[in-house]
């Protein structure tokens, strides 16, 4: 939840300020912004899954992650 409220209020700076983020930005602040992270975990907890904090924190992990939250922001 933290990562989507950081996500809102960059958009929200952005925009007041006038700043124009690079793709670059803009593709991390929609990450966090389109607030589909907790959504993994609700998957872990609707299917009855007891996936362990060192997998979910695993870098191959966060990509993939990353991956699908890119997928929903475009």
């Amino acid at each position: 939840m933290q990562g989507y409220c950081r996500g809102a209020l960059a958009q929200i700076d952005n925009q007041f300020s006038g700043k124009r983020p690079t793709l670059e930005e803009i593709a991390m602040i929609r990450r966090e912004s389109a607030g589909c992270r907790p959504l993994y975990h609700l998957v872990e907890y609707a299917h009855r899954l007891r996936v362990p904090d060192e997998v979910f924190d695993h870098p191959v992990i966060q990509e993939l992650e990353n991956f699908g939250m890119d997928m929903v922001a475009m």
